[in-house]
This record gives structure tokens, sequence and C-alpha cells, in this order.
């Protein structure tokens, strides 16, 4: 099972976009799209997630836990964390349940997206998504 184990958001200004990497060992399915509201997986809680529209991240197989239930993240982004880009304002681990991982983007308008993935020299994958700055 595909294993996340860091998230990173940067911004590049210089090449016109906001990204948000996610390093896994093993590489998992994926789809990414908008969505009207952020909920939590299992309880459809509603999530309150800063921004004006909304990336939602999921990954298939995958899991953000270890076999004891141990977050592999060091510090897991359960409470969302505000990284105030241009494009990408927050995010937001929304569910790691029964193989899946969903991963909420609070964005600052409706903004193209690219979604790409490659390995590492040490065997993790990165999976990213850049959004375009306004």
């Amino acid at each position: 099972m595909p294993l996340l184990i860091d998230i990173r958001a940067g911004s590049h200004p210089s090449e016109g976009f906001d990204r948000i990497a996610f390093e896994f060992e093993g590489l998992p399915g994926y789809t990414v799209g908008y969505v009207s509201e952020v909920v939590r997986d299992g309880s459809g809680e509603s999530v309150d997630l800063s921004g004006e529209a909304f990336l939602q991240m999921v990954f298939n197989p995958a899991q953000a836990h270890d076999d004891e239930g141990e977050s592999t993240l060091g510090d897991p982004p359960v409470e969302p964390v505000k990284v105030g880009f241009a494009a990408l304002d927050a995010y937001v681990l929304t569910g790691d349940f029964e193989g899946y991982v969903s991963i909420a983007v609070g964005l600052t308008g409706t903004l193209g997206f690219h979604v790409a993935q490659f390995s590492q020299s040490d065997g993790d994958y990165v999976v990213y998504v850049d959004v375009r700055r306004p």
C-alpha cells in the first residue's frame, strides 16, 4: 500500500504557479478536481477551509498511517494549514480510511491547474499539483 510520508507547498512566482506536492513510498492512483464544499470522509462533517475555490485530491490505494495506526506524516494536517500564497491559500487532510487518502486545497479562485508525478532517486514518488497564479 503506498504510504503518504510528506506534504510540501511552495510558491513559484517567476514560473507563474504555486505547487502542492505529496511524497509517497509507492505510487498511488489519484483523482483531482474542484468541489463546492470540503467535508471529512466518513462523517461528512464540513471543514472550514479558507479559499474561494477548493480542489479535492483523492489517492487510492494509499494510506497516511502505519500498521499501528500512527500517522506517517510528522505533523498530520487534520486542521487546515494556512500557506497564504497567491494561488494556494490552505490545505487539510480530510480522510485516511480503507485505502483512501483525501486532501483538500483552498485556492484564491477557480484557477487552472496541472497534475503530474515523478520518481525520486530514493525510490519515493511525488505527485504534485501546480496551480496557476492569478
